[in-house]
């Protein structure tokens, strides 16, 4: 009995043996071939990549080696701008069942990414995406709460599951940075509040944005207060992050609410605050319409302020540039300075050239009167 008992003992680690070099043998070259597709994939070669990890997939269906490979054949796709094939593959990810100890972090990164497509209108929103984001923000919670409890665990409890993971694993890596559940919380967090937004809940949007300190929950609270009426709270956000932003949209956007926001402030004769606005503008010329309407508007204040001198500085920045947006008006108002200022050959010169710039303008009798007058006035005067 007991030699029979050692046989089948022996027979079983023989056999265990043998599938273990199998296994990590078979990891260890899934670890090479995703590694591969990475290269492939930062070196722009996005088809190569694909195939390589497809053929990962196909070859291989353990779930440490099946996730990153879906989550990379999405980020491909997106790479492609093929976002419905990412989002099928980011959705396959999320749709698999088979989790264990080694599943790692993929489904909460292809959800993130799920959410940013949605996010940026690349596919159809899906009305379910609240309630699984929801659901994964609690499942990553649980995750660092039982984190900081292992954190609490004696040192050998520690070194045993590390021992048992490295085992199962054989060191396996990737060329990927890996992120932490703190990190992926961040960004479930951000999601959400964005998709707050885009049902219209601002109130719970801002509640969740305001307690995050990256860039896009930054921009999603500048948007939730700008929707809020709390446009000077929201155009401040904006100033803050705007340069963090390499593709100058955020500026942009910064730019032209600040405007918008200014000219309504002026309206409503708040002067102060407006050109606060306005001059921040006027530093940005790469923006021409909302740079010579700010300069035109800082102008007209110091004009009817009697300001001349600030005025006419103004106006000259305008007709100065390269642009032509407002150097119609800024022209006419600059001759009624020189002649406000008894500068009356100035004055006619300036109303002489605008007659011959602007034959169409509608201010063009008006030019012509003045030019008269000053005219008369050169004479009187000399």
């Amino acid at each position: 009995m007991k030699k029979a008992i050692l046989i089948i003992v022996s027979l079983i680690l023989i056999f265990s043996g043998i599938y273990g070099t199998y296994y990590f043998s078979r990891i260890k070259s899934a670890e090479y071939s995703i590694n591969s597709a990475i290269l492939e994939l930062k070196s722009g070669n996005y088809d190569k990549a694909i195939t390589i990890l497809k053929n990962v997939i196909a070859d291989y269906d353990y779930c440490i080696v099946r996730f990153p490979s879906l989550y990379l054949i999405g980020r491909t796709f997106e790479e492609k701008k093929n976002y419905k094939s990412a989002l099928a593959a980011y959705k396959e990810l999320l749709l698999s069942k088979k989790e264990g100890i080694l599943s790692g972090n993929w489904k909460y990164l292809a959800l993130i990414s799920v959410s940013r497509l949605y996010r940026n209108n690349l596919v159809q929103a899906s009305e379910t995406q609240k309630t699984i984001l929801e659901k994964y923000i609690i499942k990553v919670k649980k995750g660092i709460e039982e984190k900081l409890r292992q954190e609490k665990e004696s040192k050998a409890t520690k070194a045993l599951k590390n021992f048992y993971k490295n085992i199962l694993t054989l060191n396996y890596s990737l060329n990927i940075k890996d992120r932490t559940l703190e990190e992926i919380l961040t960004d479930l967090e951000t999601e959400l509040g964005f998709l707050y937004i885009a049902t219209g809940d601002l109130k719970s949007a801002q509640n969740i944005l305001s307690n995050l300190n990256n860039f896009n929950a930054k921009y999603g609270l500048s948007t939730v207060l700008y929707k809020l009426g709390k446009k000077g709270e929201a155009i401040k956000l904006l100033e803050s992050i705007m340069d963090e932003d390499p593709t100058g949209k955020i500026k942009k956007e910064y730019i032209k609410k600040s405007y918008n926001y200014a000219v309504n402030l002026y309206k409503n004769k708040n002067y102060t605050r407006a050109l606060k606005y306005f001059k921040k503008i006027s530093g940005y010329k790469r923006f021409p319409e909302y740079y010579e309407n700010s300069l035109y508007y800082i102008g007209n204040y110091y004009f009817n302020k009697g300001n001349l001198s600030s005025a006419l500085y103004y106006f000259k920045k305008i007709i100065s540039n390269s642009y032509k947006i407002k150097d119609e008006e800024a022209t006419f108002n600059i001759g009624l300075i020189y002649y406000d200022k008894k500068d009356y050959i100035h004055a006619y010169k300036t109303f002489r050239e605008f007659i011959k710039n602007y034959p169409r303008s509608k201010k063009i009798n008006d030019a012509k009167s003045w030019m008269d007058i000053c005219e008369r006035s050169i004479k009187y005067f000399n």
